[in-house]
């Protein structure tokens, strides 16, 4: 069941003149998030421990919940930038730069070199009951450039449009010392 909900929730998100302009793998950042009137979903971001395994910047820990009273297909991927707009600014309050490695995520893929195929996070889902939360941890330095120790403001969101919503995160400050 989880399996088709992915498959289903990525071919809707991923449809022309979604998110997903030209199928590019990850959703614009810097874009601004108004959360729909009635809220289906909520997101919630904190930092959270850094593993020993993670060696370029924090971990965020996000948390999705079910506020609709009815059970919803949730999907998910291993960074939230496939799924929503993500805005991180640096400590002097500039957009985070994106690492050279990881640009081709945001380039339609009609642009990308001939034979350069897009892979890695594959979307998976699940039926989400009533008040049940599913949460992930995510490595923001694997997808923006943290080097520059001092605080970070991160937040995400932007249409689930199969759920025919808008959610939107709270804003939080990352600190990195490295």
């Amino acid at each position: 069941m989880g399996f088709a909900i992915g498959s289903l929730g990525w071919r809707l998100s991923k449809g022309p003149g979604k998110q997903h302009a030209g199928d590019q793998w990850y959703v614009t950042p810097f874009q601004s998030c108004t959360p729909s009137g009635t809220p289906v979903l909520t997101l919630s971001i904190e930092q959270g421990p850094r593993p020993s395994y993670v060696t370029n910047g924090p971990v965020v820990h996000i948390s999705a919940r079910n506020v609709s009273g009815r059970v919803i297909p949730f999907v998910w991927t291993a960074s939230p930038g496939q799924l929503f707009s993500v805005t991180l600014l640096e400590p002097g309050g500039g957009k985070a730069r994106i690492p050279k490695a990881q640009e081709w995520l945001y380039h339609p893929a009609s642009e990308l070199p001939a034979g350069m195929i897009g892979g890695g996070h594959g979307p998976m889902g699940r039926a989400l009951a009533p008040g049940e939360e599913f949460a992930w941890d995510w490595r923001v330095g694997s997808d923006f450039d943290m080097s520059a120790p001092g605080m970070y403001r991160v937040s995400f969101g932007g249409p689930l449009e199969y759920l025919n919503t808008t959610v939107c995160s709270n804003t939080i400050d990352v600190t990195t010392d490295k």
